[in-house]
C-alpha cells in the first residue's frame, strides 16, 4: 500500500501541530462502560488520566455540578475547564507550573482524544492521543533540535516499548526498543512517507525502508572520561550527509563538506563530545587557561562537551563529525544547535543557515567571547571588521 502522506506532508503536519493556535478535533468516544469505569477508580490513581477529585476547586459550580473552575491536583499541577456533573467535561487546560501547558478534551473527568503540550514559550513538547483516559501508542514527543520520538507515551514524559526516532526533517529514522526514552537495538531507516491510522487527527505513522548493512544502534552517551563505547562506528545519517577533507581555509587543517544538497534549516552533522560538568563558580574560560579548547561547546547551563586532542583525528573518533567544521565570520553557512540523539543523548549539532550545494564546505561562526578568545580568532575578527568597514 502506498503511503497516504509524503515526507513533505509529514513536515507540514508537524508544522501545523506545533502551532499552539491550531486546534485539532477529536473523534475518539468513550462508551458507557468506559465512563462508568472512570467514575469508579480510586483516588490513589494518577490524577491526569483518571477521576477528578474536587478537594481544591477555585470556581463556581451550581447544585447540579455544572460550571467552570480550576482545580489544584498537586502543588505543581492544575486543571482548568468546564464542569458537568462534578467532572471536568469539555476543552480543558492542564498546567504544570514553571514548565508547560497542555490543551485537550476531558469527558467525565477522563482525557479524550488529542492532547497537545507546549512549553511556556509555546514550543510543542508532546502530542498525545488518549483513549479511555490512557495514552495510546500513537503519541509523539518533541526533543531538542526538533527531533521526535513516536510510540507509547508514559505520563512522566517518555516513550516506552517499540518506538521510532525521527531525525529533524523527517527524512530518516531509527526504529527500535525504547526504555525510558533510551534506544536499544535500533535500526536506521529512510522515511518513505506516513500512514494515517484510525484517527485522522492523531500522529501519522512513518513508513520505513530499512537500510542494508545496518548495525544495531544503542544508547551510549558520553561521560567525562569516555566519548563512546564504539568511537569508530559512524552515525548512518552523517554517512549520507557529510565527508571530511582538507579545508579551503588556509592553515585550518581538515574541514567538513556536504555530501548532498541542504536546504536552510536542515540537519547537517552531529557534534558529540566528552562531557564537562560545570560544578564550579567559574563560568568563563580564557584561551590562556589550561581548560581552554577550540572544540568546547555549551550544551546547557550545567554541561559542556569537548573533543580532546587525541579524539580530533577520524582514525581515533568518527562516531560524529561536527568537530571538523571550520570557522568563518564572512562565509558561514551553518550554525551550532542543540539536538537529542537516541545514541548520544543530548548533544550539539550543525544546522544549515542557507541552502548549501553538494560538495560545499560547511562553515560556522564559533561565537567565542572576544575578550576570552585565542589570538587567531581575534585576528580574524579584526580582518572581518576592517573588510566590512571598507565595503
Amino acid at each position: 500500500m502506498p503511503p497516504e502522506m509524503t515526507v513533505n506532508d509529514l513536515k507540514e503536519w508537524f508544522k501545523r501541530a506545533s502551532d499552539c493556535h491550531y486546534e485539532l478535533h477529536s473523534t475518539c468516544e468513550l462508551d458507557n462502560d468506559a465512563k462508568r469505569s472512570s467514575l469508579s477508580i480510586s483516588e490513589g490513581r494518577q490524577f491526569t488520566s483518571l477521576k477528578v477529585i474536587f478537594n481544591r476547586l477555585d470556581g463556581e459550580v451550581d447544585e447540579f455540578g455544572s460550571g467552570y473552575g480550576t482545580m489544584e491536583a498537586t502543588p505543581q499541577l492544575t486543571i482548568e475547564g468546564p464542569i458537568k456533573e462534578f467532572q471536568f467535561h469539555g476543552k480543558c487546560i492542564e498546567r504544570i507550573w514553571s514548565e508547560s501547558n497542555s490543551y485537550g478534551v476531558m469527558q467525565c473527568g477522563v482525557k479524550l482524544g488529542i492532547w497537545k503540550t507546549f512549553s511556556l514559550d509555546n514550543k510543542l513538547k508532546a502530542f498525545v492521543e488518549y483513549c479511555e483516559g490512557k495514552p495510546t501508542n500513537h503519541s509523539l514527543l518533541v526533543k531538542s533540535g526538533n527531533s521526535c520520538l513516536i510510540g507509547n507515551y508514559l505520563e512522566h514524559g517518555n516513550i516506552q516499548g517499540k518506538g521510532i526516532y525521527l531525525y529533524p526533517g523527517f527524512k530518516y529514522a531509527i526504529s527500535g526498543d525504547l526504555m525510558g526514552g533510551k534506544m536499544r537495538n535500533g535500526q536506521f531507516a529512510k522515511v518513505l512517507g506516513a500512514q494515517i491510522h484510525h484517527s485522522p487527527y492523531g500522529v501519522p505513522q512513518p513508513i520505513l525502508e530499512f537500510q542494508t548493512n545496518n548495525l544495531p544502534i544503542c544508547y551510549d552517551p558520553a561521560t567525562s572520561l569516555r566519548i563512546s563505547k564504539t568511537p569508530l562506528v559512524p552515525d548512518p545519517y552523517e554517512d549520507l550527509a557529510v565527508f571530511v577533507k582538507e579545508s579551503g581555509t588556509p592553515g585550518a587543517g581538515e574541514g567538513l563538506f556536504a555530501k548532498q544538497n541542504f536546504q536552510a534549516g536542515d540537519l547537517i552533522s552531529l557534534f558529540n563530545g566528552l562531557k564537562i560538568f560545570k560544578t564550579s563558580r567559574i563560568t568563563k574560560i580564557s584561551a590562556e587557561s589550561e581548560d581552554w579548547s577550540d572544540y568546547r561547546l555549551t550544551v546547557d547551563k550545567d554541561v559542556d562537551i569537548d573533543i580532546t586532542e587525541d579524539l580530533v583525528s577520524l582514525k581515533t573518533y568518527c562516531a560524529s563529525h561536527g568537530h571538523k567544521a571550520c570557522h568563518s565570520f564572512e562565509q558561514k553557512n551553518a550554525k551550532f544547535d542543540n539536538l537529542f540523539h537516541p545514541r548520544f543523548g543530548e548533544i550539539m549539532s550543525i544546522v544549515a543557515l542557507t541552502n548549501i550545494p553538494k560538495n560545499s564546505e560547511i562553515l560556522v561562526n564559533y561565537n567565542y567571547d572576544l575578550t576570552l578568545a585565542p589570538v587567531w580568532y581575534r585576528d580574524l575578527w579584526q580582518q572581518f571588521q576592517t573588510k566590512c568597514t571598507s565595503c
